[in-house]
């Protein structure tokens, strides 16, 4: 009987001291699953340090390693993409390769896949508290997603997921280079089910997914994933065009009558006008937004470049 293989895709950035730790725990926790062949793409995303150099190293102790390694540093979301993309198994689970995302939760994982899930996602349940401003950032950003986006993100979901092989085939259709990929896979639909889990701490190192990378992976989600910003756009257009409307009505009546407070409508209106200015620019920031994007897509360079393989 042939074996069902099992793809694990891990993004690697600065993670030298990680990768060894990485393999032996997933040795070490996959050592009873007899009835899977696995394979372990680490996709190294244009490491400054010994990364490649590691992953090459241990390839030549550990067959089941299958090291990718990018011309430059594409992000996260692109070093997932790639190593699914590659990715030759029935079911394939992205994982991060700081350990914070739990080896030992693959079985389950693999468990709710043969109960027939082509979806199997994660939640953190944290028992140490984020920062404030992560917290209430993590809280906002799922809210307005919920609230404006077509696609739904539950809240402390992760990228730490299995996915069925139609999954994956379909997942890799998808050409855009803004992504974000917990939500291009829950878009896609599937039957899914969620499982609960206790991250780990880093095993070693400082994390390099700072607040600026998760600004940009926020604005990318809402790009992606929602039209919201346009349309807002459009409300405040309408409801400018209806208070300026009755602003120079008023302006009107006083000049004709001679109320002693015309000038006064006269500095609502000039008021008004400034902050008439910003909105506009406001409005052409995120129509510039949604363009550039489109130019993006347009080029249609590669969404990314593997320097090597081993």
């Amino acid at each position: 009987m042939t074996k069902k293989i099992i793809s694990i895709v891990s993004p690697c950035y600065k993670e030298t001291l990680n990768i060894i730790p990485l393999l032996e725990a997933l040795d070490r926790c996959l050592v009873d699953e007899t009835s899977y062949e696995f394979e372990y793409i680490l996709v190294n995303d244009g490491s400054p340090d010994q990364t490649w150099e590691t992953i090459c190293d241990a390839k030549k102790r550990n067959p089941r390693v299958v090291g990718v390694d990018l011309s430059k540093n594409f992000g996260k979301e692109i070093a997932l993409s790639a190593g699914v993309s590659i990715a030759k198994g029935d079911a394939v689970i992205c994982i991060d390769s700081d350990l914070q995302h739990p080896p030992k939760e693959i079985p389950r994982l693999l468990r709710e896949w043969e109960k027939g899930f082509e979806v199997v996602g994660t939640i953190r349940e944290d028992i140490v508290k984020p920062k404030l401003i992560r917290r209430l950032g993590s809280k906002l950003f799922y809210w307005l997603m919920e609230s404006v986006s077509t696609t739904t993100v539950p809240a402390r979901s992760t990228d730490f997921r299995l996915i069925d092989r139609k999954v994956a085939n379909e997942f890799l259709k998808m050409t855009e280079r803004a992504r974000i990929y917990r939500g291009m896979i829950d878009w896609l639909g599937f039957k899914k089910t969620w499982i609960t889990f206790v991250p780990d701490s880093r095993h070693e190192g400082e994390a390099t997914y700072t607040t600026k990378k998760l600004l940009i992976l926020m604005i990318d989600s809402f790009l992606s994933h929602s039209v919201a910003p346009l349309m807002a756009i459009s409300w405040v257009g309408f409801f400018i065009s209806i208070v300026s409307s009755l602003l120079l009505f008023f302006q009107l009546v006083t000049f004709v009558f001679g109320n002693p407070f015309a000038f006064r409508a006269i500095s609502m209106v000039i008021v008004f006008n400034t902050l008439l200015f910003g909105i506009v620019l406001i409005a052409i920031g995120a129509v510039a937004l949604y363009v550039s994007r489109i130019y993006t897509e347009v080029i249609g360079r590669p969404l990314f470049v593997i320097r090597e393989r081993c």
